[in-house]
């Protein structure tokens, strides 16, 4: 458990978290930036739409192989070598996918982006948990909410930032874009962070990684083709009974194994588990929804993708708008009451959402994604603080690669929840978004997915509010410390 330091935070370490927060904006813009940008790219490239979503996966999969272990490299080359190689070869990279002239040429500019991801958002959150978690919970969760904020603002401004850059510019610059922020931060870093590497060096797991590796990348796979009614079922669900195979024949090897790249272990630490769960289960149906609310404003609303997108801008301000409160209100209310509360706030909202028609005025709109974006912001702090609170020390490493894998596992898993959850409901009603269905039969298509999305959460807020009581979580004060 971690003692209980000053909380003092120096503008210098401020300016830390800002430059961290920086590089986990850039790779997280990245994972959804491209798809506003398909048809220009497709255009540009001489190829159909679905063969560029190759460059989507691509990224996917190789965030999935290499996020396992960011941990262990952060230990052996220290975690301000490894940020800052991997914001330059992320950024790199970037320039190489604008000028890319072929299809091929974009995949592996894709991949090698995927290798600089892969290192810069868990080693940022290394860096995050090491300066400030034992400057106690408030401190802490003061400053992961600024890292907290790409986390969750990320996904969603990718789609709308590339398409005003599509639409002004050209698709290059959703990847040129990144070129003076990747070495502006990797500058800041460079003279901010001191380098630490860990004083034991564990070998490498090699049959780990590539199990691992193998099983996470057949899983996204999996999970990116798991809404395309052209394969057949059967495939689709051997290829992710595979993935799920050897990933559990990685964690069953490494329970009792030094350096092991899982350490089921982890999750015997009470905040550890809580969090994890938190991430994977509530992750996915927020995620899930996010995938929902531009294709009703595109598809029911009948607007383009640029204005779907401006459409959501009330999410994010919510977002941004919660995030100094976020602190004061855990240290007020309690942990327990905080971790059952959102998820349940979360999950009305949703709800709400079944109101939404062309006929809703937009500042309605704005205002109902505002308030869900209240809820969300504290879902960005959980995934950032709760899991590390009761981790040693020497830990932190593994802990940190985990719970980053964790947490992209289920972003793709929520993106094909959303999918897959809109294709169950069409089916039942019997329904193809081809422009065959009344608008009022299709918006009572997304006002059911909404509620189903909602419902999910009401019952994690309950699943939060058992296990929560259920372990002996350390509890801050109240009151502030003198």
């Amino acid at each position: 458990m971690p003692s209980q330091g000053t909380e003092h935070i120096s503008i210098g370490q401020y300016c830390v978290a800002m430059a961290v927060a920086i590089v986990t904006l850039m790779e997280l813009l990245d994972t959804t930036i491209l798809n506003a940008a398909l048809p220009a790219m497709s255009a540009s490239f001489r190829t159909d739409v679905l063969s560029l979503r190759l460059a989507i996966t691509s990224y996917l999969v190789t965030l999935a192989i290499f996020i396992p272990i960011s941990g262990w490299v952060a230990d052996r080359y220290g975690p301000k070598r490894t940020i800052i190689a991997a914001t330059l070869v992320f950024t790199g990279s970037s320039a190489l996918c604008g000028l890319s002239t072929t299809l091929p040429q974009l995949v592996t500019g894709r991949i090698l982006q995927g290798i600089g991801g892969a290192m810069m958002t868990p080693v940022a959150r290394i860096v995050l948990v090491r300066l400030f978690r034992d400057r106690g919970e408030y401190a802490f969760q003061k400053v992961v909410g600024l890292i907290a904020v790409p986390l969750v603002v990320g996904p969603v401004l990718g789609p709308v930032l590339g398409g005003w850059l599509t639409t002004n510019l050209s698709w290059h610059w959703i990847f040129f874009v990144n070129l003076p922020i990747g070495l502006v931060a990797a500058l800041a870093i460079g003279f901010l962070l001191r380098n630490e590497p860990a004083s034991e060096r564990q070998p490498f797991d090699w049959p780990g990684f590539l199990g691992a590796g193998a099983g996470l990348a057949v899983m996204t796979v999996c999970l990116e083709l798991a809404d395309d009614r052209n394969l057949p079922l059967r495939f689709t669900a051997g290829t992710g009974l595979a993935g799920l195979a050897l990933l559990f024949w990685v964690i069953h090897r490494s329970r009792g194994r030094a350096g092991a790249i899982f350490d089921p272990s982890l999750y015997r630490i009470p905040s550890f588990r809580l969090g994890g769960m938190l991430t994977i289960l509530a992750t996915t149906v927020a995620t899930g929804m996010m995938v929902l609310i531009p294709t009703l404003f595109q598809i029911g609303f009948g607007m383009n993708p640029f204005h779907a997108g401006l459409m959501t801008v009330g999410l994010p301000l919510g977002i941004v708008t919660m995030k100094p409160a976020i602190a004061g209100t855990f240290r007020l209310m309690g942990r327990r009451r905080v971790l059952t509360l959102y998820p349940l706030l979360m999950g009305a909202s949703m709800i709400s959402f079944r109101y939404l028609s062309p006929q809703v005025p937009t500042p309605a709109v704005f205002l109902l994604l505002y308030v869900y974006g209240l809820w969300y912001s504290v879902h960005g702090n959980v995934v950032n603080v709760v899991p590390y609170l009761d981790v040693p020390q020497d830990s932190i490493s593994r802990a940190t690669s985990m719970q980053s894998t964790l947490y992209q596992f289920s972003l793709s898993l929520g993106v094909s929840f959303g999918a897959l959850l809109l294709n169950a409901l069409l089916i039942g009603y019997n329904l193809r978004l081809d422009g065959s269905a009344s608008p009022e039969t299709v918006l009572r298509v997304f006002h059911d997915a909404f509620t189903v999305c909602g419902a999910l959460l009401v019952l994690i807020a309950g699943l939060s509010w058992v296990c929560s009581g259920s372990i002996n979580l350390r509890e801050e004060s109240a009151q502030p410390r003198p």
